[in-house]
């Protein structure tokens, strides 16, 4: 992703990894931080741009586009990144798995996550979490080798998915 001197662009990406050119931020809203905003990932989609072509095996559009919709921290939008049938494949593979999130506690003293902090519950905190295993379907491996790509970064780095629902399940 790149940032032009007035407007926030963004670089599409084939399955591949190739470039597919940039595009302007559509919506005009103003991103300084000010208060909350609700982006709806379907606003982006140009109609102009015609129907999506779509991986006949993931169900993913072949060009996905991330657009910058917040400088700091950088929050990136992905329109369609998921298809409908990963989305029921996550929460399928969750439903045994729910449990209250927690919160992470402590002081960095050594810079050592797993010495200084501790997760614990909290009385504020009211989602659940279902953290996945790496890898563990196909569809999981595609979805994170998709994610560790927009990132940047090799998937051996990518963290677990963790599945989080705002509701009681």
């Amino acid at each position: 992703l790149k940032r032009g001197p007035k407007t926030m662009t963004s670089e599409t990406t084939d399955a591949e990894g190739g470039s597919g050119g940039s595009s302007v931020l559509r919506p005009g809203a103003s991103h300084d931080g000010a208060d909350a905003r609700a982006i709806d990932p379907h606003s982006f989609i140009d109609p102009e741009d015609g129907p999506l072509q779509l991986d006949p095996t993931t169900g993913v559009p072949k060009v996905l586009k991330a657009y910058v919709v917040h400088q700091d921290p950088v929050i990136t939008v992905v329109p369609n990144f998921l298809s409908d049938r990963e989305v029921a494949h996550l929460i399928e593979l969750s439903e045994e798995y729910w449990v209250p999130s927690v919160v992470g506690t402590g002081v960095y003293k050594t810079n050592d996550e797993s010495k200084d902090l501790k997760n614990k519950a909290s009385p504020n905190r009211t989602s659940y979490s279902a953290m996945l295993r790496s890898a563990q379907t196909a569809e999981v491996e595609r979805i994170e080798h998709r994610l560790a790509h927009l990132a940047g970064m090799d998937v051996d780095y990518l963290e677990r998915l963790n599945m989080v629902s705002a509701w009681a399940v």
